[in-house]
């Protein structure tokens, strides 16, 4: 729902409260607070871009495909390329095209970074 829309509803719920201030009170201050809620709520999720195969495939050749944490290679643990900034921090960046902004990490040592900083 875009916001013109919505501004719309939310003065239509007011006059609704101004009108008909009985039984319907608390439905009308509740939608409108759920309107206004989304309306100057936190911003939509930027979608991910997945990260270039040249540059994965330089990530991994450089770090001689083992994970940058543990130590562990293939087939013992499944690699991952990983944001060093993570990607939750850096969104309106997106992937940057230098190696040295990524690590190969195995997928468990990933999950465990979650959204910190890289070592």
């Amino acid at each position: 729902m875009n916001k013109a829309i919505k501004i719309i509803l939310i003065f239509v719920l007011g006059y609704l409260f101004i009108n008909f201030v009985g039984d319907f009170k608390y439905v009308f201050l509740l939608l409108a607070a759920i309107l206004f809620s989304t309306l100057f709520g936190k911003e939509k999720e930027i979608e991910r871009i997945p990260i270039k195969q040249s540059i994965r495939s330089a990530v991994f050749k450089r770090d001689k495909y083992t994970c940058r944490h543990c130590g562990k290679k293939p087939p013992e643990v499944t690699l991952e390329v990983d944001h060093k900034i993570p990607f939750s921090w850096n969104k309106k960046i997106g992937n940057p095209d230098n190696i040295d902004a990524y690590q190969t990490l195995c997928r468990d040592c990933n999950i465990g970074k979650g959204d910190k900083f890289a070592d």
